[in-house]
């Protein structure tokens, strides 16, 4: 049966390849009842974090794609003989399920399936992505289900949120387990299968320095591949956790992608975060 499997643009699918069997439904990003932009197709990351950064009186929501739009999807992938439809939605991210529940509703004979995961962002992406392969080579939907909720417990993702991107501290780094870096009023966030967690400062440790110290804590022992998400690829965090991944990795290209909408709008336009999928058995 000739399936196409849907995913929200949170997840960051958009930034990286994928098969055309895999269709991103585009969130919504709303700065007012006039200025809406769909996620990637008409806003992209670095466009959207630099209207943040300059616009102190942007306050942007982020929506999922309206039901139309989503219906047109479906249609257009019914000319092109898809038979099934899978929606793949992050159980903490609740705002598409009343939408794609209301078209199951409204279209009986349409074959449509959500299925709920923990995983979040580039992790979310990555699931999406074996689903696909999976459904392809013929797995059940209770297997595809299955594969997702073991991916749950195999990935983490380590937020880092300054107050600023740039301070002149941060010129000054080493790349070792000593550095200090400035902004000490930072928040640090920790997303995994339970959600995104605030983490509880370390008054004698920096945010940042915790932060660095909690992934390689949580990826001891384990056969992982890292990457780094950030809201700027020249922001010296982000670069300072790519030498040190590379330092850890070497010889192994360091993955990095941006950051979604949905994100920033969480946790400040100029955060950054390192995590790890860890490899299945």
């Amino acid at each position: 049966m000739k399936t196409k499997i849907f995913v929200s643009s949170s997840s960051g699918l958009d930034y990286i390849s994928h098969a055309p069997t895999i269709s991103v439904l585009p969130d919504r990003i709303v700065f007012s009842s006039v200025e809406e932009y769909e996620d990637y197709a008409e806003l992209k990351a670095p466009e959207f974090y630099t209207r943040l950064k300059y616009d102190n009186e942007a306050k942007p929501k982020i929506l999922a794609a309206q039901y139309d739009s989503i219906n047109k999807m479906i249609d257009q992938a019914l000319k092109y003989k898809y038979e099934a439809f899978v929606v793949i939605l992050n159980k903490f991210d609740d705002k598409y399920y009343d939408v794609i529940k209301k078209i199951i509703e409204k279209r009986p004979e349409i074959n449509l399936t959500i299925i709920g995961t923990s995983l979040l962002s580039y992790p979310l992406a990555l699931g999406a992505i074996a689903a696909d392969k999976m459904i392809k080579a013929g797995k059940t939907y209770p297997e595809v289900e299955q594969m997702l909720a073991n991916r749950s417990d195999t990935f983490g993702i380590y937020f880092f949120s300054p107050d600023e991107d740039i301070l002149p501290s941060i010129m000054k780094i080493e790349y070792d387990e000593d550095i200090e870096l400035s902004g000490t009023n930072a928040n640090s966030y920790i997303a995994d299968q339970n959600g995104i967690t605030l983490v509880k400062k370390n008054k004698k440790v920096y945010p940042y320095q915790q932060l660095i110290r909690l992934f390689f804590d949580a990826i001891k022992d384990k056969e992982t591949e890292p990457f780094i998400l950030c809201t700027d690829e020249y922001s010296m965090y982000a670069k300072t956790m790519e030498k040190r991944l590379e330092s850890e990795y070497p010889g192994k290209e360091i993955k990095k992608y941006y950051l979604t909408p949905e994100f920033g709008c969480q946790l400040g336009c100029n955060v950054v975060a390192v995590g790890y999928t860890e490899k299945l058995k």
